[in-house]
C-alpha cells in the first residue's frame, strides 16, 4: 500500500483537533468563571450609582463607601445590614412616634 502525504496531513490535523479538545475540556471551567466575574463587574459598575442613591434615601447617616463595589456581595452589603436591623429594639429609629 502506497502512503500518501494527504493521509499524514489528515492524521496531524486529527491529532491537533484532539489536543485542542482536551485543552478546552481542562480549561472550560476557568474560562467560564473569568467570563462570569467580568460580567458581574460590568453589572456592578452599572448598578452602583443607582444603589448609591437608594442607600442615601434609606440610610441618611451612612458614610460614603471607601472603595467602589466590585461584586454583588459588596454592592448589596448595606441593604443586608439594613434588613438585619429591621425590628431590632436596640437599633435607634429615625422617628420618635409609633406608626399609625
Amino acid at each position: 500500500m502506497k502512503t500518501h502525504p494527504i493521509s499524514y496531513l489528515a492524521l496531524c490535523i486529527s491529532l491537533c483537533a484532539l489536543g485542542y479538545a482536551g485543552w478546552l475540556h481542562l480549561n472550560a471551567e476557568k474560562m467560564a468563571m473569568n467570563a462570569l466575574r467580568q460580567r458581574e463587574r460590568e453589572l456592578v459598575e452599572e448598578l452602583a450609582p443607582k444603589f448609591g442613591d437608594i442607600y442615601r434615601d434609606m440610610i441618611p447617616n451612612r458614610p460614603p463607601p471607601v472603595n467602589k463595589p466590585t461584586t454583588f456581595k459588596e454592592l448589596l452589603e448595606p441593604l443586608s445590614h439594613l434588613m438585619e436591623s429591621v425590628g431590632d429594639p436596640a437599633e435607634p429609629t429615625n422617628s420618635t412616634s409609633p406608626p399609625k
